[in-house]
């Protein structure tokens, strides 16, 4: 049986800060399995991030973030999600996650 995706707003703010990211600290949105966009094959799954949700070294990104996960088989015959990257999305990369909004300045701190 496969484990679920990580879909808490701890869970994606902690993975998130893992690799560079700083969440609102009143917290992330609660996402679920449906929020995710799986491969055909099912072995691979993305789930991303508006813009205005993260920091890197204080700053708003441009473009939405994505956590990309894939399926591993460990020696031990288990299966389980591992991350594969965190990373803003490149110009032209489609997502129905938001791209920084036009009125928000790249410094903006967090309203509270």
């Amino acid at each position: 049986m496969v484990p679920p995706l990580p879909s808490s707003g701890e869970e994606l703010a902690a993975l998130l800060k893992e690799n560079g990211y700083d969440t609102n600290p009143r917290g992330l949105a609660r996402n679920d399995r449906s929020d995710y966009f799986f491969s055909s094959n099912r072995e691979s799954a993305f789930l991303d991030i508006n813009a205005d949700a993260v920091r890197r070294d204080g700053r708003v990104p441009k473009r939405p973030i994505r956590l990309k996960f894939y399926l591993a088989v460990h020696a031990n015959g288990s299966v389980l999600w591992e991350l594969e990257y965190v990373r803003e999305l490149l110009g032209g990369q489609e997502s129905e996650s938001l791209d920084r909004n036009p009125h928000t300045p790249e410094n903006a701190p967090w309203t509270p």
